[in-house]
């Protein structure tokens, strides 16, 4: 089967907020043949998109909630079905941590230029999470991450996680 690969590399626009990490993130959305295997290989994550969780892979972690230590660097790998009826192209990335009703930006609006999603593919999505030094922590919180353009959201998906 071919593979072809979209490779998106985005940066961090200036420095975010003192509640927010300074990083460049790697983000990447390619085009995947894989059938589902029916399991996710991370238990436990809650799908808050519109489009269809394949897989989702996130490194020293297999079992929500996931222990996250402040500093570190987790890449987190999610395959999806886009379960749209038309094609969207020049999408934005966004991600959170989250805790009641404290919300604290991980990574702020970033485009994802070139990226093209066509109905009925399946795509993997490739994402190098820093967790901030300063999160609020010690308690059961959430990271959320989406790929989106308006208010449609292709790919969302909400981690839940203990903070270190």
């Amino acid at each position: 089967m071919f593979f072809q690969k979209l490779f998106i590399l985005a940066m961090a626009i200036g420095s975010l907020s003192a509640a927010s990490i300074q990083s460049n993130p790697s983000v990447s959305l390619s085009k995947n043949g894989k059938e589902s295997s029916g399991v996710l290989q991370l238990d436990g994550v809650g799908n808050c998109g519109n489009g269809l969780l394949i897989d989702v892979r996130m490194t020293g972690c297999t079992q929500a909630p996931c222990q996250l230590n402040r500093g570190q660097t987790y890449n987190i790998q999610v395959d999806f079905l886009h379960t749209g009826t038309r094609d969207f192209g020049n999408l934005n990335f966004k991600s959170l941590a989250l805790k009641d009703n404290q919300i604290q930006t991980i990574t702020n609006d970033v485009t994802l230029h070139g990226v093209r999603l066509i109905p009925g593919q399946i795509y993997t999505f490739d994402y190098d999470l820093i967790v901030p030094s300063t999160p609020f922590g010690g308690v059961e919180s959430e990271i959320r991450f989406k790929v989106y353009q308006n208010l449609w959201k292709p790919l969302c998906v909400v981690i839940p996680a203990t903070l270190a």
